[in-house]
Formats: structure tokens, sequence, C-alpha cells
């Protein structure tokens, strides 16, 4: 089995395993009620590799995106989607309020690159994110279109059919 043909097996499992978490997205709401008082928090984030380098193997990326679901899940978090480019990351979450938005990323981009270094790349591929991410907020009724605009990333960046407001990862300067 050829390095492509692997790829595409390791990403068509994680959407299988991603397809089997929203079905189950009801039974997590139940047991966050039983933890907490009720919450619908959706969030749209977005940052990329340091300097935008294309740092993202595309043999790797299903591993990666695997990697963060499993330490969002840790962390109480749903993710709804996750994707990118070689150079970036969308991840559409639900983050409960006992967790700050800004914790989960620094979570989730602390231990990726560790978990990247230390166990997915040889030693001449370090892997950083770079600093500040950017993140939107949704209500239900968005969160669809927004998973959609996720799943379809690559699609958008090869045809230009990007939303520029959703792929800002750093504050305005100008």
């Amino acid at each position: 089995m050829n390095s492509l043909s692997q790829s595409f097996e390791i990403f068509n499992l994680f959407q299988r395993k991603l397809a089997i978490r929203r079905r189950f997205q009801s039974l997590v709401s139940i047991k966050s009620k039983i933890i907490m008082s009720y919450w619908r928090l959706y969030y749209h984030l977005v940052w990329a590799t340091k300097q935008r380098l294309p740092l993202i193997k595309p043999e790797l990326e299903a591993k990666l995106h695997g990697y963060i679901i499993g330490k969002a899940d840790y962390l109480g978090c749903i993710t709804h989607d996750i994707n990118g480019t070689e150079n970036h990351i969308h991840i559409v979450a639900s983050i409960p309020p006992s967790l700050s938005i800004s914790q989960y990323v620094k979570k989730i981009k602390g231990s990726s690159s560790h978990h990247w270094n230390n166990t997915l790349a040889s030693n001449s591929d370090k892997f950083y994110w770079q600093q500040g991410y950017g993140v939107f907020s949704m209500g239900s009724k968005q969160l669809e279109t927004a998973v959609n605009y996720v799943k379809n990333q690559k699609i958008h960046h090869s045809q230009g059919t990007t939303i520029p407001a959703l792929e800002n990862d750093a504050p305005d300067t100008s």
C-alpha cells in the first residue's frame, strides 16, 4: 500500500470516527448537564504553523487531527469538525464554560506540537504553531455552515473560495 493510499485510509477512519462522535453528542450533552448547568457554546477557531510554513505533512495530518480530538475530549470539549491545509488548522468546537478559550487553545497547541515532535515526526521535522489564534463564536443555527466550511478547507483554498474573516488568525494591525 503506497503512502497516499495509507493517508486516505487513515483519513477515512478519522472521518468515520468523527461521524460516530457526532451521533453520540447528545449523550455527551446529557453528561455535561449532570456535571454543570446546561450549556451550548460553539466556536470556530483557526491558527497557523510557525511563519505559516507548510509543516502539516499530508501523511501525518489525520494523526494530528485524531490527537487533537482526543485531547479536546479529555478536556471535556466537543470537536464538531477539524481540517485545514499544510500551514493552518480550523476547528469547530464546543468548549465548556469551565475552560476559557485561551486555555483550550494553549492546551491543544502545546500538547499537539509536543506530540508531533516526540511521536510523529523525525528529529529533522520539528513542528511549531505560530503565536496567536482567531476565534469566532456562533449560534446553533450557524453550526452546520461552519462545519461544512471547515470540512471543505482544501477545496476552498484550491478554488479561491475562502472567507477571509474566517482565515484570520492574527490581530488586525493595519
